[in-house]
């Protein structure tokens, strides 16, 4: 009997202890905004130019998690994911990601569907992707919806002949509000 009671008391202490120290995920499932020369706009966050961008509820609540809903991109490109040395608020800032120029560049060759980059490892803001190994960092282009409308889109990437490797990627942007 008192092995019964301790098992029920560790149950309940885990529940408390892990409800109380993470954030919760919010599934809000906004629309993403994959036009680079529209994207969402929010009165509570503004998306980096380097991130894809979705709609956010007009109240977001401190510390919790945002998701989109899912889509489709293809990832052009990645590197390991160099974290910051001495944390986001020390003086080293964190590489191991694709430039903001190169995003640039290639967000020229695909005008209407948003280009977009990681940073994982590199402190705030908290925007991070799943279907993904956060341990390295990549160049993606939002590819669609479906996943029809992302072999399409795969096939017109290969064409260009400048990314060999891409390949595509099921996702949703998570934001991390308050990280």
């Amino acid at each position: 009997m008192n092995k019964a009671w301790l098992l029920v008391y560790v149950f309940v202490l885990t529940v408390i202890i892990s409800s109380s120290a993470y954030p919760d995920d919010i599934q809000t499932q906004g629309k993403v905004c994959p036009n680079p020369s529209a994207p969402c706009r929010s009165n509570k966050f503004e998306f980096p130019a380097y991130a894809l961008s979705f709609r956010l509820p007009s109240n977001l609540k401190w510390l919790n998690n945002y998701r989109s809903v899912s889509f489709y991109s293809v990832l052009l490109k990645s590197m390991t994911a160099i974290p910051d040395p001495d944390g986001p608020a020390g003086p080293q800032k964190c590489s191991g990601y694709i430039s903001d120029t190169e995003r640039v560049r290639v967000q020229a060759m695909f005008p209407t569907h948003k280009v977009f980059t990681s940073r994982f490892g590199c402190g705030s803001p908290g925007i991070g992707y799943t279907g993904v190994n956060y341990d390295y960092n990549f160049l993606a282009v939002y590819a669609g919806e479906t996943k029809s409308e992302a072999e399409q889109f795969l096939a017109r990437v290969k064409a260009i002949k400048t990314f060999p490797d891409a390949s595509i990627r099921r996702m949703q942007v998570v934001l991390d509000y308050g990280d």
